[in-house]
This record gives C-alpha cells, structure tokens and sequence, in this order.
C-alpha cells in the first residue's frame, strides 16, 4: 500500500511503489494490444529482513515503527513463502483476462483457496507449528 499512502520516514520506498504503480498502469495502455499483460500484486506486510530492521529502527528515523510492531506482535506479518505461493500462482494459474483486469491483493480472501487452500495467511499451519 505504500503506493497509496504516504509514510514519514519512508518517502523513497512510497515514490519508488508509487512510480511502479503508474509504470503497470501505462503498459496495461501501451502493450494490451500486442498481448503483453500487466498487473499489481499487493502482498502485504511481509516479514523480510527490511521490516526487521524496520522493527529495530529508531522512531525518530521511522516514525511509523510502533505501527508495525503492532503488527508483529499480533502475527500479522506475512511469511515470505506464503507471498511466493500467491504470486506463483497469480503468474501461472490465472487466465490473461483475469491476471490484468485487477490488482491482486494478498489479503482478498476471494482467491485463497486456489492458492492457499487450508492454510492460513497469518501464522502457521498446524505441520509448521
């Protein structure tokens, strides 16, 4: 989402998401007619070695690390492995159409079940534990 909303402490990050949103939103205009299909995929707050060291920098460098560390202890990071398993699928099981008509967003519970299935988003599953 940092496309969409401006974060103190983060403004290369936000312009750097904003600017890959337009580039999506250009060739979705520029390249659909020679078949070249275009899409973004949110995944979320995901637990990288970014957001832990978001975690561990200063507030007044990252005004916003109490936020994220809301997120954290609550278990709402998302795994990484989670993230690939939906852009794989995203990028292999979905039909052109469907790919580019939308932004994909790892939270809409809508397609879980072709690519996450029983497991959940947040935590692990109970072979994981």
């Amino acid at each position: 989402m940092s496309a969409f909303k401006a974060r103190s402490g983060a403004s290369a990050y936000c312009v750097s998401y904003a600017a890959s949103k337009m580039l999506v939103d250009c060739f979705r205009v520029e390249f659909v007619e020679r078949g070249i299909h275009s899409t973004v995929a949110i995944p979320g707050i995901v637990d990288t070695a970014l957001m832990q060291g978001a975690l561990e920098a200063d507030p007044s460098v990252f005004p916003d690390r109490a936020k994220y560390a809301s997120f954290a202890d609550s278990g709402r990071l998302i795994d990484a492995s989670r993230v690939g398993r939906f852009y794989a699928w995203l990028l292999t099981s979905t039909s052109d159409g469907e790919y580019d008509e939308r932004e994909w967003d790892i939270r809409d519970e809508s397609h879980h079940e072709h690519w996450l299935g029983d497991d959940p988003l947040f935590g692990l599953r109970a072979d994981e534990r």
